[in-house]
């Protein structure tokens, strides 16, 4: 009980399901590349003026103690 497939009919949706593959896949790591680089654009960057160790922390906080030596600092501005 086979249905004979006609060529152009069997190469179209190879195509079509190939091009939707390629296209989910894209949709897949472009999604997961943005959510990757959410969690590091909202951690903030801070250099201690005391003992001059550049650390970060997550968040975004105008001040945050240094982890080395206790000194608060303010955030670094580019």
């Amino acid at each position: 009980m086979s249905v004979p497939v006609d060529f152009a009919v069997f190469a179209a949706v190879f195509l079509f399901v190939g091009i939707g593959f390629v296209f989910a896949l894209w949709f897949f790591y472009e999604r997961r590349e943005a959510l990757l680089n959410d969690s590091r654009r909202i951690k903030t960057v801070f250099c201690c003026i005391k003992c001059g160790l550049i650390y970060e922390r997550g968040r975004r906080r105008e001040t945050s103690p240094c982890p080395h030596c206790g000194f608060n600092n303010s955030r670094l501005k580019f």
